[in-house]
């Protein structure tokens, strides 16, 4: 299938990428011993090259997770050649930063910042040739109709002006329309031109471009209307053992995605409108992983301070456990520490007229429970700090809808249960946008924007901004 061959051909792309990091790290290498010692002595060469073996483990793959991350092996591959260009540097860029940061705060100094820099260079000066290569060997075959691949279009007349729109705007897939079929009962025999293109009409027509034009592929839609005449294309397509694709258009979702998958032996029809489980969403989970294990261990200290001064302060456990709504309705535990007097949510009912956000929500600005530990630690958002226990076991992310207690949730409306698609956070748009001071419709309308246009990317945004706006108190109560 079409999607097939484009995966192979990414694939493909992403190998040749990373033998091109291979390479760049050799030659960086190379240019360090030359730069040092002004001759290249093999033994020297091999010793370097094991010395420093260990940091392109660490590179290669953070460099491929960038790329793909921006887009370097998506529709990007067909924009403009300088934007290419620029994800290349950029991600070399980030890794060769990032490493320069780690070995920093580490203490490592066996490795040459001026070798990571010539890695860099001619990392980004590689891949970024061989881009431009791969585009200019594109358009130079299609130039010339080399590898071209013929396609027919069978099905409405009205569904045809935008898919034959779709096929030329991206001639790097190499697809040439040669007829279309119309299967319309209504079509007048004597229109045989529709947008440049030859017209067919009904069986006839079907089997007559068969016999006449080279044919690879054969798209069948907008047949909703047309079962009968569609069943006897496909078995005259079967006949001619044509290969034939069908599209999955039967309904025209406002949100959701359809995807193809099959069930146990039965295809299926999948609507989503949330991501797709893939690599993306698994760097996400692995990014979770690391961080928030990292921040657990390097801030046990702090964890016991807090610990110690909210018991100093007033009776009762400084952890406070509430029952959350996560992923999908699922219901977990989520951890906290307490900022609030004890048994507080036995006061909340005598403070219900005081809510100041919409919705079913309860917030108050200066809510009279909290305590002057509390104050601080919302304020600076460390009451969060145990929830990345939460986050490692795999309840949140670091970047989601922020989950709301299992009684509220139950009173989201159908169109707010959107929500519950993503992996609930720590922070989300709504914190970056004001927090508390954000009310309610919009604080959704903020979630489902987050979970309609998610990506790598975004999460990364949020990050960076959320770590100003913790600082700044801004929209904490």
């Amino acid at each position: 299938m079409f999607r097939e061959r484009v995966k192979f051909f990414i694939r493909l792309d992403m190998a040749l990428d990373i033998a091109l990091i291979v390479i760049s790290f050799i030659v960086a290498i190379i240019s360090r011993e030359l730069s040092m010692y002004h001759y290249l002595g093999i033994e020297q060469l091999v010793l370097t090259f094991n010395q420093y073996s260990w940091v392109l483990l660490i590179a290669c793959p953070f460099i491929m997770v960038s790329l793909y991350a921006s887009g370097a092996y998506g529709p990007l591959r067909f924009k403009p050649a300088y934007l290419t260009g620029w994800i290349i540097i950029r991600s070399f860029l980030i890794t060769v930063l990032s490493l320069i940061f780690i070995f920093f705060i580490f203490k490592i100094y066996l490795v040459s910042r001026l070798f990571l820099a010539a890695f860099g260079i001619i990392g980004s000066i590689l891949l970024a040739s061989k881009k431009f290569l791969e585009i200019a060997l594109l358009k130079f075959f299609r130039q010339k109709k080399l590898n071209v691949k013929y396609i027919v279009l069978v099905g409405r007349r009205e569904d045809f002006e935008d898919i034959i729109k779709k096929i030329t705007q991206v001639p790097e897939y190499g697809l040439e329309i040669v007829g279309l079929v119309s299967l319309e009962n209504n079509t007048q025999e004597s229109e045989n031109q529709q947008a440049g293109l030859e017209l067919y009409h009904g069986l006839n027509g079907l089997g007559k471009i068969l016999k006449e034009k080279v044919v690879d592929y054969i798209l069948f839609t907008g047949y909703k209307n047309n079962e009968k005449y569609m069943e006897q294309g496909l078995l005259l397509c079967e006949e001619h053992g044509v290969e034939v694709w069908l599209a999955a258009d039967f309904f025209h979702m406002k949100i959701a995605h359809q995807d193809i998958d099959t069930f146990f032996d039965m295809p299926v029809i999948i609507f989503r409108s949330s991501p797709k489980f893939g690599l993306k969403l698994i760097i996400k989970r692995l990014i979770d992983i690391v961080i928030s294990s990292a921040l657990l261990i390097l801030s046990i200290p702090l964890l016991l301070f807090i610990t110690a001064a909210i018991k100093l302060e007033t009776r009762g456990p400084a952890i406070f456990t509430q029952k959350r709504t996560g992923l999908n309705g699922r219901i977990f535990t989520l951890y906290k520490f307490r900022s609030m007097v004890s048994q507080a949510e036995q006061h909340k009912q005598e403070l219900e007229r005081f809510n100041e956000m919409s919705g079913p929500v309860f917030k108050i600005t200066k809510d009279p429970r909290v305590t002057k530990i509390g104050l601080v630690l919302r304020r600076m958002s460390l009451d969060e700090l145990p929830q990345m226990y939460n986050i490692l076991k795999g309840d949140m992310s670091l970047v989601g809808p922020r989950p709301l207690p299992d009684y509220e949730a139950d009173k989201l409306a159908g169109w707010q249960r959107r929500r519950l698609r993503m992996r609930p956070g720590l922070t989300c748009i709504w914190q970056i946008k004001g927090r508390s001071s954000v009310d309610f419709y919009k604080w959704m309308e903020y979630d489902l924007e987050y979970v309609d246009h998610w990506t790598l990317g975004l999460d990364f945004y949020i990050l960076f901004k959320t770590f100003f706006v913790v600082f700044s108190g801004k929209g904490a109560c």
